[in-house]
């Protein structure tokens, strides 16, 4: 199953292993798992949308932060908010325990954050993660044959 979207590097290869890990684990198809997964980030992203934390008990805690800039607030603009996440302590532990030290990660971070800043550059704006998670789900089912979209989610 190739995966919609996906980095043509080895930034794409974690997603693709996760997937399987999961569809191998709950004994869901590989197809299942990733329309579950898009679903997931579209309802955790509208929650914090609308202003809420979303606890993911034992990963983390997302959130909208309130970026306030005194330049913005003289002139009178609107406040704006930025995503945050919080790690888990848990999480944090295995990590920093775990994993090998590795600059790799680091600037792949560093460029997302360059190239995905939300208050980037006019005319960079992305689409909104519905449509993004519904173009995803879409070229899924069409690389299942258009009509075999997974059973046991039902239409997407």
């Amino acid at each position: 199953m190739h995966i919609p979207f996906e980095s043509r590097t080895q930034d794409g290869q974690p997603l693709q292993a996760v997937l399987e890990r999961t569809a191998a684990r709950s004994g869901l198809s590989p197809a299942t798992v990733a329309i579950i997964a898009s679903h997931f980030f579209e309802l955790l992203s509208d929650e914090l949308a609308r202003g809420r934390c979303v606890n993911v008990v034992g990963f983390g805690k997302f959130g909208p932060w309130l970026v306030e800039r005194p330049s913005e607030r003289a002139k009178g603009g609107p406040p704006r908010c930025k995503v945050v996440f919080s790690p888990s302590r848990g999480l944090a532990q295995q990590v920093a325990v775990s994993a090998p030290p590795n600059v790799g990660p680091k600037r792949q971070l560093a460029r997302h954050r360059r190239n995905h800043g939300a208050f980037g550059r006019r005319g960079r704006e992305q689409a909104r993660v519905f449509t993004a998670m519904q173009a995803f789900r879409d070229q899924l089912t069409a690389q299942l044959g258009g009509e075999h979209a997974p059973r046991d989610l039902g239409p997407n």
